[in-house]
């Protein structure tokens, strides 16, 4: 399934939080009822695009809003960025470690960001996405073709997210290398 809003390109987004007078909406109602089969991978696709929409906008708290409590942010075994310490693809758990991943990442420079196609089966939707960001903090590059693999519990919350990517590209850019 492919939502209208996918194929949009965000050339360029700040991750900081905007100071309008009023805070930023939240994405997920924690009061959402239970679902399954088709209703829950539609929910399911339409909070990915949410996702994607706050961060474009650089709304942390609405993607925060849509994170269980349990949620494993990066969490898999023998993961070869993780052993290089690499700081934006350490696991993280819950709503406070993913906005530990947000704070980093909200320094880095977004010269491209595309969302290219979105699926959903059952609990997990996969999007195919294509990045191009400055790290500031090391003064690497990443240029790379990801797979982000999102898990949800039956409530529509986010109880997992994976980024698939070309592991040396993220280790050379915490090291300084430039795509």
């Amino acid at each position: 399934m492919r939502p209208a809003a996918f194929g949009l390109a965000i050339a360029a987004i700040s991750l900081t939080t905007a100071t309008a007078a009023a805070p930023p909406a939240p994405i997920c109602d924690p009061k959402q009822p239970s679902l399954t089969g088709m209703a829950a991978v539609q929910r399911n696709l339409k909070t990915v695009q949410g996702i994607y929409a706050a961060f474009g906008q650089g709304n942390v708290p609405g993607i925060l809003s849509c994170i269980a409590p349990n949620a494993e942010w990066e969490a898999w075994a023998d993961n070869h960025a993780q052993r290089a310490r690499v700081p934006w693809l350490k696991k993280q758990s819950g709503p406070q470690g993913v906005g530990t991943f947000f704070a980093y990442v909200g320094k880095w420079k977004v010269n491209a960001f595309s969302v290219k196609n979105v699926m959903g089966a059952g609990a997990n939707v996969a999007a195919e996405v294509e990045v191009d960001f400055d790290v500031t903090q090391t003064g690497g590059r990443i240029k790379d073709q990801e797979i982000h693999y999102w898990t949800f519990d039956d409530r529509g919350r986010v109880t997992g997210l994976r980024h698939y990517n070309d592991t040396a590209k993220h280790i050379a850019a915490a090291k300084g290398a430039r795509d």
